[in-house]
C-alpha cells in the first residue's frame, strides 16, 4: 500500500513539472542598443550599471527637450526589476527614441544617467513582388500562373534576437497555408535577425488555382514580438488562367472621338494590336502611351503591365471612315494565341434652330443654336435673294463661311446682328436658308459633310408717321 502511495506521489510530482511553463530566458541589453515597443524579458542591468545584482530598480526617464547639463522631463517609467522588464506599448505611447536610464534620483541631468536605450517601434511591411528578380508589386493585382512571385518583408528588427515572421497565405477556398506551391513560409525560413528584408524564394504559380490569395506577414509563437499586434498589413493578388483578350470601353464612337481597347494577358508579355480593316481614313494609335511601342497607324506591339493588361487608345477624325472596325490582339511568336473586338464608327449629325418665330426685321439680332457631334466646329452661311447661290458669310455676304467652336457639350451659338449689314451692304427682304455644317464648305460640297438648315424670313423695316389735327383759327374780327 505504501509502494502504491508512493508511485501516485511520483507521479503527480512528474505531472506538475510537466506542466510548469519554462522560464523565458531574458535578452541581455547593452547600453545605447535599440529595444523594441512589445518586447519581454529585457535584462536591463548592463544599461542601469547595476552590475550582477538580481531584481535591481530603476527608473527610464524620456526628456521632451534637453539642454547643456539638464533636460526637461517628459515621461518616466518605473523598473522594478532591472533583469526581467517588458516594455508595453502603453507605457511608452508616442514617446520612441532615447530613454535614460536611472539608478537614483534626481533625473534633471540627462548625463547623470547610468546609460539609455533607443526605444523604436517594431515594423514589419509585406509585399508580393513579379517574378524571379525586380521590385515590380502586384499587391491588389492580377496575375496570371505563367507567372512566379516572390514574397519580401521590409522591416526594422534586424537587430532582434530571435526576429522572424512567418508568412500566412489565405487561399481562394479560405484554406491557410506556410507552405505555399511547395515553398516553405515558416519563420525557420523568415528569419529577420541581421537583415535589412527578407525574402522567400520565387514560388511558380503554374500550378495555382485561379482566384484571390491574401497573405499577411505574422510574428509567430516562440518569437519576441508574438501576439503583440505587430503583424504586417494584408496584400492580395489575384491568379487568373492567362487567357487572351481584348475588350472595348465603347461598343460605338461617333467620329472625331476616341475610343480605348485593353488587353488582357499573360504578365509582362508582348502582343500585337492592329486594325484589321483595310483602305484609308482607319482610326490610328497615337505615340507615346506608356506600354506601347512601334505604333504605325493603327497598329502597334504593346507589352502588359505586371497584372496582365494594357489599355491602348485610338483616336478617330471627322474624315474617319465610318464602319465597323475589328481590332485584333495576338501574342508576338504565337499568332494562333489571338482575340478580336470590333467598334462601330459612326457619322455624327448637326442640328440648328433660330429664335423667335422665324421672321425678323432688317436690323434685328437673330441667335442661331444648335448641336454638332461630327467635329468640333460648325461652319455657317446661308443663300437667299440677289445672293451667291453657292451660299455667303452672314457677316459680309462673301463667297465663304462663319466658324464657331462646338463647346464640350456638342453645344455651338452665334448671334447675327442683321443691323451691321445695313452699313456696308444691303440686304434684301426674302426668305432666306442658313445653312450650319460640319465641315468647312458651302453648298457645293455639302455631300461630304453633315449638315442642318433654319429658313427665316426678313422684312424691311418702315417708320409711320402721323401729323396732328390742324391748328385752330382765331375769329377774324
Amino acid at each position: 500500500m505504501k509502494s502504491m502511495t508512493k508511485l501516485m506521489v511520483v507521479a503527480m510530482v512528474l505531472m506538475a513539472a510537466l506542466v510548469v511553463t519554462p522560464v523565458a530566458t531574458a535578452r541581455p541589453v547593452s547600453d545605447g542598443d535599440t529595444v523594441f515597443v512589445g518586447e519581454d524579458d529585457l535584462n536591463l542591468t548592463a544599461v542601469f550599471n547595476n552590475g550582477t545584482a538580481v531584481g535591481n530598480p530603476g527608473t527610464l526617464v524620456y526628456y521632451s527637450s534637453t539642454t547643456a547639463n539638464a533636460g526637461t522631463v517628459g515621461k518616466t517609467i518605473p523598473v522594478t526589476n532591472t533583469t526581467d522588464f517588458d516594455l508595453t506599448a502603453t507605457e511608452i505611447g508616442s514617446t520612441t527614441g532615447t530613454w535614460y536610464a536611472f539608478n537614483r534620483t534626481p533625473f534633471t541631468n540627462p548625463d547623470a544617467a547610468a546609460g539609455s536605450i533607443l526605444v523604436s517601434v517594431p515594423s514589419t511591411n509585406l509585399d508580393v513582388l513579379l517574378g524571379t528578380t525586380g521590385t515590380t508589386s502586384v499587391n491588389g493585382k492580377t496575375i496570371t500562373r505563367d507567372s512566379s512571385i516572390r514574397f519580401q518583408v521590409d522591416h526594422n528588427v534586424g537587430s532582434l534576437p530571435g526576429a522572424a515572421v512567418e508568412i500566412r497565405v489565405t487561399t481562394p477556398t479560405g484554406g491557410t497555408l506556410t507552405q505555399f506551391e511547395g515553398e516553405f513560409l515558416d519563420k525557420a525560413n523568415m528569419t529577420l535577425t541581421g537583415k535589412q528584408k527578407v525574402q522567400s524564394p520565387p514560388i511558380s504559380l503554374a500550378k495555382a488555382t485561379a482566384g484571390t490569395y491574401t497573405a499577411r506577414a505574422v510574428w509567430p509563437s516562440g518569437t519576441p514580438l508574438y501576439d503583440k499586434g505587430y503583424d504586417s498589413k494584408p496584400v492580395t493578388f489575384e491568379v487568373t488562367t492567362g487567357a487572351l483578350a481584348v475588350t472595348a470601353n465603347k461598343d460605338t464612337v461617333v467620329r472625331g472621338n476616341g475610343f480605348t481597347v485593353t488587353v488582357t494577358g499573360e504578365s509582362e508579355k508582348l502582343y500585337n494590336v492592329t486594325i484589321t480593316n483595310t483602305g484609308a481614313n482607319l482610326p490610328t494609335i497615337p505615340t507615346g502611351q506608356v506600354g506601347v511601342t512601334n505604333v504605325s497607324g493603327s497598329s502597334a506591339t504593346v507589352k502588359t503591365t505586371a497584372g496582365g493588361t494594357r489599355s491602348v487608345q485610338f483616336d478617330t477624325v471627322t474624315s474617319t471612315k465610318a464602319a465597323t472596325y475589328t481590332i485584333k490582339v495576338e501574342k508576338v511568336g504565337e499568332t494562333t494565341i489571338n482575340d478580336e473586338v470590333k467598334v462601330k464608327v459612326e457619322e455624327g449629325s448637326v442640328t440648328i434652330t433660330s429664335s423667335g418665330t422665324g421672321t425678323y426685321y432688317i436690323g434685328e439680332e437673330i441667335t442661331f443654336s444648335g448641336t454638332c457631334t461630327d467635329n468640333k466646329t460648325v461652319h455657317l452661311f446661308m443663300t437667299g435673294p440677289n445672293l451667291n447661290a453657292n451660299g455667303v458669310n452672314l457677316e459680309d455676304l462673301r463667297n465663304t463661311y462663319i466658324t464657331k467652336r462646338v463647346e464640350a457639350d456638342d453645344t455651338w451659338s452665334y448671334k447675327w446682328n442683321t443691323g451691321d449689314l445695313l452699313k456696308t451692304k444691303s440686304l434684301d427682304a426674302g426668305g432666306y436658308t442658313i445653312y450650319a455644317a460640319s465641315q468647312p464648305v458651302l453648298k457645293d460640297g455639302l455631300s461630304i459633310a453633315k449638315y442642318a438648315t433654319a429658313s427665316i424670313n426678313l422684312r424691311s423695316g418702315f417708320v409711320t408717321a402721323t401729323t396732328s389735327g390742324a391748328p385752330s383759327q382765331g375769329a377774324i374780327s
